[in-house]
């Protein structure tokens, strides 16, 4: 599987999420699909790191879209007649979540220090960096918070198909579940499945599909608002 399939799998589960969590009042079915998304997208950002020659411009590629995103993203969760007929309207809500592109582009800038740190042989500081990126998402409450930069670090750290990612994950996710009472999530360790079919390849690539794949995000939310 190359990560051509990857991505049009990510798509089409947190499409499916999103479409039962804003238009169909939270449709459980929808919601276990779209716990695929996110280990995928986890997966495929540390895939990045590893094989982008410009880690700088990746960086700044996420940051923008984090920012353009981030419109769309209050538009649906707190301006829909939904949201404001139940709970009112209050200015600050648009402050109580950010958009998942936060916590990839938290997650991507941690990958960089931290090996910036192992390389220079600084281990206390790579643990920081791990422990002030997990604190700075939670603080921020991006999208999926710490356990979205937990997911992304095991990722970094241990290749598909070693047992100490599977281990990892189990655990987060049983973090999530018991202490968070978060059980849904767990469902996303079935996204291992395809992730342990990627091939490394590509597939069909070009710079507007690239790119597309990152503007899909705000402009589904925009169409999900608009309906």
């Amino acid at each position: 599987m190359t990560s051509f399939w990857l991505k049009i799998i990510a798509v089409t589960t947190m499409l499916i999420d999103h479409i039962g969590y804003f238009l169909l009042d939270d449709f459980v079915v929808f919601g276990i699909i779209g716990r695929l998304a996110f280990p995928i997208y986890a997966f495929l950002l540390t895939e990045g790191y590893s094989k982008t020659s410009n880690k700088k411009k990746y960086l700044l590629r996420l940051g923008i879209f984090a920012l353009v995103s981030e419109l769309f993203f209050d538009l649906v969760c707190f301006y829909t007649p939904k949201s404001v007929m139940q709970n009112g309207f209050r200015i600050t809500e648009v402050y109580s979540a950010q958009n998942v592109f936060f916590t990839l582009f938290i997650g991507l800038l941690a990958i960089i220090i931290y090996e910036h740190f192992v390389e220079k042989k600084i281990k206390e500081y790579a643990l920081c960096t791990i422990i002030g990126a997990l604190m700075l998402a939670s603080v921020l409450m991006t999208d999926y918070s710490w356990y979205g930069i937990a997911t992304i670090f095991i990722f970094h750290l241990y290749k598909k198909g070693n047992k100490k990612l599977i281990i990892g994950l189990i655990l987060i996710n049983a973090i999530l579940a018991f202490v968070v009472q978060n059980y849904i999530q767990s469902v996303s360790l079935l996204a291992l499945f395809p992730i342990l079919y990627y091939n490394g390849k590509k597939g069909y690539s070009n710079k507007w599909l690239q790119y597309g794949f990152y503007a899909f995000y705000p402009v589904h939310l925009f169409i999900l608002f608009l309906l």
